[in-house]
């Protein structure tokens, strides 16, 4: 079973629900749920619509050695206009992701 190193959980108003989840397997997605790579500085990303396929359920995932960080995105409310959209917010948040090494733990 893969273990959860890390979680944490937003709500962005008038745009979406946003997780960051940390575990030590890289999570699973059906091959016609990838819609693309993008680099940060420090890895590439890719990139998943796992809902509907019209963008408002997305999710980053990149590894870090042998750690997963998946950054996901879930659009609130459709029908509403929003400033950013799931998918940018997602981007943006992966890519600022830095990652720090423990030594000696």
């Amino acid at each position: 079973m893969p273990d959860v190193l890390g979680e944490s959980r937003w709500i962005v108003p008038e745009c979406c629900l946003l997780a960051a989840v940390v575990q030590n397997v890289r999570p699973l997605f059906a091959d016609d749920e990838f819609a693309g790579a993008f680099e940060s500085d420090i890895t590439e990303w890719n990139l998943y619509d796992i809902g509907p396929r019209d963008g408002s359920t997305i999710v980053a995932v990149a590894m870090f050695g042998d750690v997963s960080v998946a950054i996901n995105g879930q659009t609130m409310f459709k029908d509403r206009p929003v400033n950013v959209s799931t998918i940018d917010l997602v981007q943006d948040v992966a890519r600022s992701v830095r990652v720090e090494s423990k030594q000696g733990s």
